[in-house]
């Protein structure tokens, strides 16, 4: 597990988990040491288009793109925040997903999203997780008639501080991602 460095101000610390070992401790710990009736966790995944579809993606262009499509793509990273810690579980390194899909399954744990339905339609195909009890910002952002449809401008405006999408549409299926992704 590496502790990443975060260009923000929120104050979290981060790690980058690319161990079956170190991901199952991780969500075991989350698991036994939560206070369901209390705690929530904040989930988040990057996907990779799937090398069948490759040639279709292109990062500096808007046009389609097979990473936004669950049937073209693979889920890369799963972030789960809790507490204080943001933990990056790289899904190309720790392929059993029983612990986490135990965590996500969990109908006692609620799940911050930002645009849940595509993270949940990501992980049902890519790692057969069916994630329950999600909350998802972007929904709450329209019920409130709120013009904000992007979880930076969200934050933004809520808490004053500025959160970095600078690398969102790197390329997520390199063998190895750099230290910024």
């Amino acid at each position: 597990m590496r502790k990443l460095t975060l260009n923000n101000s929120f104050g979290k610390e981060a790690y980058y988990v690319t161990s079956q070992e170190e991901a199952d401790q991780t969500v075991t710990r989350i698991l036994n040491e939560m206070d369901y009736s209390r705690e929530q966790i904040f989930a988040d995944t990057e996907v990779a288009p799937h090398p069948d579809w490759k040639h279709e993606f292109r990062v500096e262009t808007i046009k389609y793109k097979p990473g936004l499509d669950p049937f073209k793509s693979k889920v890369r990273l799963a972030q789960i925040g809790w507490r204080d810690t943001v933990w990056v579980i790289d899904l190309f390194h720790c392929k059993d997903f029983a612990r986490l899909r135990c965590m996500l399954e969990n109908p006692d744990i609620w799940k911050w999203f930002h645009n849940g339905k595509y993270d949940y339609k990501q992980l049902l195909w890519s790692c057969d997780i069916v994630t329950d009890s999600i909350v998802d910002f972007m929904a709450a952002a329209k019920l409130l008639n709120l013009d904000f449809k992007n979880l930076r401008f969200l934050i933004e405006h809520y808490t004053g501080k500025t959160l970095d999408k600078s690398q969102r549409v790197t390329d997520w299926g390199a063998p190895e991602l750099t230290e910024p992704q």
